[in-house]
């Protein structure tokens, strides 16, 4: 605000030194015959002031329009902070325990363990804290967001699923939350790379986020293959 009032005066300081001049050499040039020039200068130096007011006034509009959208990026990061650290912290777990490795004993030790970890994340996930910072962001951020919610929500729900004791029900539990970590990453990343770096290291399941047409594509490559063969 304060750079566009200097901007301001410059301008007019500008206008009035430019009708004073043209006044003084019309003047010079055309004696009493000068008013006329005199007023056209003037109503020049009007119209364009006024044109510089009003782009002054859009370009105030898109700072506080781009003021707004970075502070409701700061707020939305400030209420995600303690849930990203938890997802951090879970992962890591998963990352120890999901592994076929060691002996079966110390691996059902471990899943037990990390089955532990599950109801800190899910008192961590506030879906709706997480939904009423969304509607302050910028169109596109909103939309990138959302996607990010909705993947929150995902993972609540596979943290909420049951399983039995067993080993195996322990270790398919795990690596479908892991699955949905891995989502929730790629739809972070998409939002807010910088938050999502601190997932870089964590181990990813395999995803694909290709389009539905994109994943039927090559069915319908093999029927037009099966139709094109001779009967």
């Amino acid at each position: 605000m304060g750079k566009l009032i200097v901007h301001g005066l410059g301008v007019l300081a500008v206008l009035t030194t430019f009708v004073a001049g043209g006044a003084w050499t019309a003047k010079s040039i055309l004696g009493s015959d000068s008013t006329v020039i005199v007023a056209a200068l003037i109503g020049a130096s009007g119209t364009i002031f006024a044109g510089w007011m009003a782009w002054a006034a859009v370009q105030r509009q898109i700072s506080n329009s781009e003021r707004n959208e970075l502070q409701a990026r700061e707020a939305v990061r400030s209420e995600m902070a303690n849930l990203l650290s938890d997802i951090n912290y879970v992962w890591q777990i998963l990352d120890v325990a999901i592994p076929n490795r060691a002996d079966k004993q110390k691996l059902k030790s471990l899943r037990a363990h990390a089955t532990v970890a599950l109801p800190i994340l899910k008192h961590s996930i506030r879906m709706k804290d997480l939904e009423v910072a969304g509607p302050t962001l910028g169109v596109l951020d909103r939309l990138r967001y959302r996607d990010v919610v909705r993947q929150c929500g995902m993972i609540l729900k596979e943290i909420e699923k049951d399983s039995d004791d067993l080993e195996d029900g322990q270790y398919w539990r795990l690596l479908g939350i892991r699955t949905q970590f891995s989502h929730f990453d790629r739809y972070l990343k998409a939002f807010d790379k910088e938050a999502a770096a601190r997932f870089e290291d964590r181990v990813k399941s395999k995803i694909d986020h290709r389009s539905q047409a994109e994943q039927l594509a090559p069915l319908l490559d093999e029927i037009k293959n099966l139709a094109a063969q001779p009967d």
